[in-house]
This record gives C-alpha cells, sequence and structure tokens, in this order.
C-alpha cells in the first residue's frame, strides 16, 4: 500500500507542472538547461474518436526553433478530459521558450505542455525508496537485538558477582 502511494505521489508531482493552452493561444514557460518537455493533444468533445496531431512549436527568447519529436507513448488524464502525447523537446540552455500548436480545424483543441512523465523512473523511486525503508527496519531490528543480547548478558554477570 505504501509503495502504491509513493507511485502515486511520484506521478501526480510530474503532473503537478503540467500547463494548458489550445491550438492558436502558444504558452511561456521558463526552462533550465536540460528539461525535457511532453506535449499532449487532447480529443475534441465533438469528435471523441478524432486524435488530433497537431504541428507544434517550440522557439527560445530569440526566436530559434528546438528540435521537437514526435512521441505518442503516452496518455495522461487531467480531470475529466484525456490527453495523449504527441512530441517532446529537451532545451539546451536555461530561459524562456515558448510552445505553439497549430491544427486545420474549425474548432480550437485543448493541449498541455508538462514534464516527461516517465513510469518506470517512478517506479524506480518508489522501490529505492522501499529498498531504504527495508534497510532502516532492519538496522533497527539489528539495534535491538544487540542491545538485548547485551542487557541479557549483563544480568547474567551481576547475578553470578
Amino acid at each position: 500500500m505504501v509503495t502504491a502511494a509513493l507511485l502515486v505521489f511520484s506521478v501526480v508531482r510530474d503532473v503537478a507542472g503540467v500547463t494548458r493552452f489550445t491550438t492558436g493561444n502558444p504558452v511561456e514557460a521558463d526552462l533550465v538547461k536540460g528539461e525535457e518537455r511532453t506535449i499532449y493533444s487532447s480529443r475534441p468533445a465533438r469528435e471523441p474518436s478524432f486524435r488530433p496531431e497537431p504541428d507544434c512549436e517550440v522557439t527560445d527568447a530569440a526566436g530559434q526553433a528546438v528540435p521537437t519529436t514526435r512521441d505518442g507513448s503516452f496518455t495522461l488524464t487531467l480531470g475529466e478530459e484525456e490527453f495523449h502525447s504527441v512530441a517532446r523537446f529537451r532545451v539546451s540552455e536555461d530561459g524562456r521558450y515558448r510552445v505553439s500548436c497549430s491544427l486545420d480545424s474549425a474548432e480550437p483543441i485543448d493541449l498541455a505542455v508538462g514534464p516527461r512523465i516517465r513510469i518506470f523512473r517512478s517506479i524506480g523511486r518508489v522501490i529505492g525508496a522501499g529498498a531504504v525503508g527495508l534497510v532502516a527496519l532492519a538496522v533497527a531490528v539489528a539495534i535491538v537485538a544487540f542491545t538485548a543480547v547485551k542487557r541479557h548478558e549483563h544480568r547474567r554477570r551481576a547475578r553470578t558477582s
């Protein structure tokens, strides 16, 4: 149960950094060198079976394009909406970045940009936290056992003296 809670906490922490926007309305984000972000697209309410693949562009403060990679490997649920990943990018410098997406559609599409969520990394964190807990428990048991043995030896010596 604790493991499941830690896994949920780890993923929720990543999801908390998600910023929502729509096609035609770019969003800006202050990012640190090496950070990786994912761009997500929502399915429109009128056509739930349609999975939009918008064209997204990321630029730095000087207007230089940041390379993006197509990515359809993850689905994210925010409230009632389901988003799927469409692209990801990594920034090479600290600064403010502009993310804009377009799609040939009369209706704006809901989008989101946020940290790249890596389930296996989250599972690794949970396993690591569990291992630390087990080590702490083993150390505590060893201390209690050592103390009990020493106390027993001390009482035995006190009786024979």
